[in-house]
């Protein structure tokens, strides 16, 4: 599998949706959550992020250089229905040869959750804003 992967610009195919979608399904299994996915871009920098239940997960890539982005900094801040809210930093990690920015989360309230996450690199932040709803 490691090998197969390695051999696909994750990016730019469809594989990379069913993947993430895939993960946020395998991570939401024993939750009665669906998972949220969007892909966004925004400053030459393209954000495929995934919510669910357990997680926020942010696959960056570098539009102009068609590069995946390991050299950021990232956090989200959380929103939740209630108004509470909570600053999560993302940590960069590599799991086999693919490299996102990720933390745990506990969205245990039904609604909608608003999520500002902030991507960092060479002293310039780009902002994404995203609305998930977990039921």
């Amino acid at each position: 599998m490691k090998n197969y992967l390695k051999r696909l610009d994750l990016h730019n195919t469809k594989i990379t949706s069913a993947i993430l979608v895939f993960t946020a399904l395998v991570l939401t299994a024993n939750h009665a959550f669906a998972a949220y996915k969007t892909v966004k871009t925004i400053d030459s920098i393209k954000a495929s992020i995934i919510v669910s239940p357990k997680m926020v997960d942010v696959y960056i890539k570098d539009v102009d250089t068609n590069k995946v982005i390991t050299d950021a900094t990232a956090k989200v801040l959380v929103t939740y229905p209630s108004g509470k809210e909570v600053e999560v930093k993302l940590m960069g990690m590599k799991m086999g040869e693919i490299y996102s920015y990720m933390n745990s989360t506990e969205l245990t309230e039904s609604g909608t959750y608003k999520l500002t996450i902030e991507i960092t690199r060479a002293e310039k932040t780009t902002t994404f804003d995203v609305e998930a709803t977990l039921k």
